[in-house]
C-alpha cells in the first residue's frame, strides 16, 4: 500500500492523458523499494503497473539466513467523484511475488544444543 505521508512523485502529460511515475521512500523502512507508474485512461478511471524488490540478511554464529523477494503489482483504478489520478479510488489489483530464503548452518533442538 502506498503511504501518503511522503510519497514522491514525477508526473506528465502527453495527449490529454496524464502520467505518473511514484516512488515510496517509507519502504526503504521494511527494507523493500517500490515504484509504480499510473496512467489516466478516462477522466475516471486509470492504470497503474509497480515493482517491488528487496532483502535482508542475518549473518550469526552457527548459521546463516537469507531472504529476498521481487514483485510485480497491477491495479485498474476508478474514482468515483472526482478527476481520475486524484483522491478516492476503488481498485481491484493482482500481486504477483517471488521468495527466496538461503539457510546455512546448524539446526537447533528443543534444548538448545546444536
Amino acid at each position: 500500500a502506498w503511504l501518503l505521508l511522503v510519497p514522491l512523485l514525477w508526473g506528465g502529460s502527453a495527449n490529454g492523458q496524464t502520467l505518473l511515475v511514484k516512488v515510496n521512500p517509507l519502504s526503504l523502512l521494511v527494507v523493500t523499494v517500490n515504484g509504480a507508474v499510473e496512467v489516466q485512461l478516462d477522466d475516471q478511471i486509470s492504470l497503474q503497473g509497480g515493482l517491488f524488490f528487496g532483502g535482508v540478511s542475518r549473518e550469526r554464529s552457527p548459521s546463516d539466513v537469507g531472504y529476498g523477494w521481487v514483485g510485480l503489482t497491477g491495479e485498474f483504478r476508478y474514482y468515483p467523484k472526482i478527476e481520475a489520478v486524484n483522491g478516492f479510488y476503488l481498485a481491484p489489483f493482482v500481486r504477483f511475488r517471488i521468495a527466496n530464503i538461503d539457510f546455512t548452518g546448524s539446526v537447533y533442538d528443543v534444548g538448545g544444543r546444536y
